[in-house]
């Protein structure tokens, strides 16, 4: 998602210098709640509270995790140990992306917009909203797939990315 934004300011900025994009788990336009939502989290981080589990369990579905404990442990182990002083501020960024508003109107590349059909954070809403903005775009929502779709749905995710190209 921080990935995606980043991807979109970049092309934003050097639009003539980009001939595809791909956008994965993408947000855009919140609402209120989900601004809220967001907010509650690094509210906190900021106190030292730990949102390790609250992430992955936003990010994967229960089953998945089930059955691969070694994605869980890898997601973990990378949350546990981060950096405050890296993660706050890039944290802080995506939190306050609304306030910084793009210009679709230079995005003519082709651009395939994805995301997970469960991913509470980064909606199919919000990437069917993306779609109508972004006018050569192509969107697929990932079946059955939560925010981390690129780990649930790997072959699949893949695939639509390998014909896109």
């Amino acid at each position: 998602s921080i990935g995606a934004l980043i991807s979109q300011y970049f092309s934003n900025e050097y639009h003539d210098r980009i001939n595809k994009l791909i956008i994965i788990a993408s947000i855009y336009k919140r609402t209120r709640q989900q601004i809220a939502n967001v907010r509650n989290r690094y509210k906190k981080v900021l106190n030292g509270e730990s949102i390790t589990a609250d992430s992955i369990n936003r990010w994967f579905n229960k089953k998945y995790i089930e059955n691969n404990s070694d994605v869980y442990e890898f997601f973990y182990n990378i949350l546990k140990n981060k950096k405050n002083e890296d993660f706050i501020p890039a944290y802080k960024v995506f939190i306050e992306s609304q306030n910084h508003l793009l210009n679709f109107s230079n995005f003519k590349m082709p651009t395939l917009i994805m995301t997970g059909e469960y991913d509470i954070g980064s909606t199919p809403y919000m990437s069917k909203m993306l779609h109508k903005e972004i006018s050569n775009s192509s969107l697929y929502i990932i079946p059955k797939a939560k925010h981390m779709a690129t780990f649930e749905k790997a072959d699949l995710v893949n695939s639509k990315i390998l014909s896109f190209f």
